[in-house]
């Protein structure tokens, strides 16, 4: 009998998750958004994908982005000042993530990822601890669901870094051109 994992956020980092286990686990992505209000919605944070998340996506078999819109450098301007430009390694991909995002739930749908519409608090994350081996906090901004005490002997830290990117573990171990020809999959 496969193991069942619970990954909480449907973000980059649950997206990439879900696909990268789907295969070897039963997976549910438990997420506050339906995929038509990601894909209606305002635009919640720019979204680039590095060398590493391209690399991630092509060994996961996610879904291809447009190509066209190849980044090879970053600029960062403030007014008529340039104050940063620098080359990257490896090409980028400027993404609207509500298209994205929204495409990639349906096609983990159709691949048997199941998917729950709720939004998670405390109390729903320990309801939840009976039903799946495993559940992954991938809540990103807003997460974490728990903090988790810092073990000094491994961390040069003394508090949480507020931009940390966690995952608390329970249990054994042009853009809508893009998207119109992506969305019947």
């Amino acid at each position: 009998m496969r193991k069942k994992i619970c990954i909480i956020g449907s973000g980059t980092a649950g997206l990439q998750l879900a696909y990268s286990l789907k295969e070897e686990f039963d997976v549910t992505v438990i997420h506050s958004n339906s995929s038509d209000k990601i894909r209606n919605g305002r635009i919640l944070s720019t979204q680039v994908h590095f060398g590493s998340t391209r690399t991630r996506e092509n060994r996961f078999k996610m879904p291809k982005w447009e190509d066209k819109t190849l980044l090879k450098s970053i600029h960062m301007t403030i007014g008529n000042q340039k104050l940063f430009v620098g080359k990257l390694k490896e090409p980028a991909l400027s993404v609207d993530q509500r298209l994205y995002f929204s495409h990639c739930l349906k096609d983990l749908e159709s691949k048997g990822v199941s998917f729950r519409l709720l939004r998670v608090n405390k109390q729903r994350v320990e309801s939840l601890v009976d039903e799946f081996d495993l559940i992954i906090d991938c809540t990103g901004k807003s997460g974490p669901l728990f903090s988790f005490p810092i073990e000094k002997e491994f961390s040069p830290s003394k508090c949480l870094n507020e931009n940390a990117s966690l995952v608390i573990f329970w249990g054994e171990a042009s853009s809508s051109s893009w998207y119109k020809r992506n969305s019947s999959a």
